[in-house]
């Protein structure tokens, strides 16, 4: 495969990034080991789904995947570190002005009304996501969990009385209730960083089985690491601040939680 211009405008940046992988010679599942991003977000990348959310991620990414098609003897690597990272500014400019309109036009009062408006919804959407992650993380136990560590490990609990299950029925509602308060505050978001913050939480408490089943980690486990990443990820938004990189152990839950992801898809026919 013959390297690529960089700089040439009519390729996008997933086509370069799909062939980087494909020179690579790895697989997504691969370079989510060896860089600590997810497989899914990586493959997300490839497939134009979405774009990574900030600079550090890409350049682990494409660190890797350089290396790796400079083993095999490949020299399709699309591009230095720097032209990556102008490559991604320029199509999250173009995503955003697709998405934004009113951005290509000179600013004006109704723009700026316009834009005042959308950051008061953002910003009234974080309060409501800000309150249901709380919830989540002060939920306390699942009530039945030690019964569900004994099924796993093939042994009989026996069946739940009455008030033991409606207590988890209880426990099940409300965190139910809480996902669905931070789904429906996602889609008042303007910011798409944040945005895919908190699509990426909601997945993670929706999919704790993959990091029990991986590394016995508890739900509980599963959902403070998630929570407490998302609670960062609002508040640095809200100060302005950049959003702060995933913490090691949120990561590897990720990878797990990833992994169980993609059993349940190929269980599926997907």
């Amino acid at each position: 495969m013959p390297p690529h211009d960089t700089a040439d405008p009519e390729r996008t940046f997933q086509e370069r990034f799909s062939d980087l992988v494909k020179a690579s010679g790895l697989s997504t599942r691969e370079v989510a080991k060896r860089t600590g991003v997810g497989r899914s977000t990586v493959h997300g990348w490839q497939r134009g789904e979405a774009l990574p959310q900030n600079d550090g991620d890409l350049i682990k990414v494409v660190k890797q995947l350089r290396a790796a098609a400079a083993a095999v003897g490949n020299r399709d690597t699309g591009g230095t570190e720097a032209q990556w990272t102008a490559l991604l500014t320029a199509a999250k400019r173009e995503r955003d002005a697709g998405s934004y309109p009113a951005r290509r036009q000179p600013r004006g009062p109704a723009d700026d009304a316009v834009r005042a408006e959308r950051r008061a919804r953002t910003i009234a959407a974080t309060d409501r996501a800000i309150e249901a992650l709380g919830g989540l993380q002060h939920l306390g136990a699942k009530p039945d969990w030690n019964r569900e560590r004994l099924i796993r490990a093939g042994k009989d609990p026996g069946e739940l009385d009455a008030d033991k299950q409606a207590a988890v029925d209880a426990w099940e509602q409300s965190h139910e209730e809480f996902l669905q308060v931070i789904k429906v505050a996602i889609l008042d978001i303007g910011d798409p960083e944040l945005r895919g913050r908190l699509e990426e939480a909601v997945q993670m408490l929706e999919l704790w089985e993959g990091p029990w089943q991986a590394a016995r980690q508890s739900e509980g486990r599963t959902r403070y690491l998630t929570t407490t990443e998302a609670l960062a990820a609002v508040g640095a938004f809200r100060r302005g601040d950049p959003l702060p990189e995933r913490s090691a152990g949120y990561r590897s839950t990720k990878e797990f939680a990833d992994i169980y992801l993609e059993t349940l898809e190929l269980n599926a026919g997907y």
